[in-house]
């Protein structure tokens, strides 16, 4: 049998921990959070994907890039960040004392996102994503993947170290 034909008896979980090892098959649903110009999921899409879900929260951008593409397996949608209600906010070196007590995105968007997927991801992709290196931000990011994510699903997240992770 073909690579193609055994995978299309795997499971949800074996898909998943095919791409914790990194092999992207035609059954692999990816997400791209904060994917800015969408440079890395759109590649992922050209891997062959089944379907590469790109997003942010600014658009425009996103969008034309997926639609100049060609992609038929990709598509980019607005996703902002939330931290889950009822989770204390610790003051960071970073925060004033207005970013602490200000709403951090609307989690209400982020589950009816989470809701509108016809599945969650295998894995889920992201480049770059944590320049903005405070508690708040990180908070957001964390409890916004674990909404998309479950008990199988691979997270890949590449960064550059600027230094300053102590102060987290």
């Amino acid at each position: 049998a073909t690579a193609s034909e055994r995978t299309t008896t795997l499971s949800r979980a074996e898909i998943c921990e095919l791409a914790r090892r990194g092999v992207v098959t035609e059954h692999t649903s990816v997400l791209e959070i904060g994917a800015g110009a969408g440079l890395f999921g759109i590649v992922v899409a050209a891997l062959g994907a089944k379907k590469v879900t790109l997003t942010d929260e600014t658009m425009e951008l996103l969008a034309a890039n997926v639609e100049a593409s060609g992609m038929t397996n990709a598509e980019a949608r607005r996703l902002g960040w939330a931290i889950k209600p009822g989770v204390e906010r610790v003051a960071d070196s970073d925060d004033s004392d207005d970013d602490v007590n200000a709403p951090f995105g609307d989690w209400n968007e982020v589950v009816a996102f989470v809701e509108s997927l016809a599945e969650k991801p295998h894995m889920i992709i992201g480049s770059d994503i944590m320049y903005s290196q405070n508690k708040t931000t990180m908070r957001a990011l964390g409890d916004t993947m674990a909404a998309l994510a479950d008990e199988n699903t691979a997270i890949v997240i590449g960064f550059e170290d600027r230094g300053d992770w102590g102060q987290l």
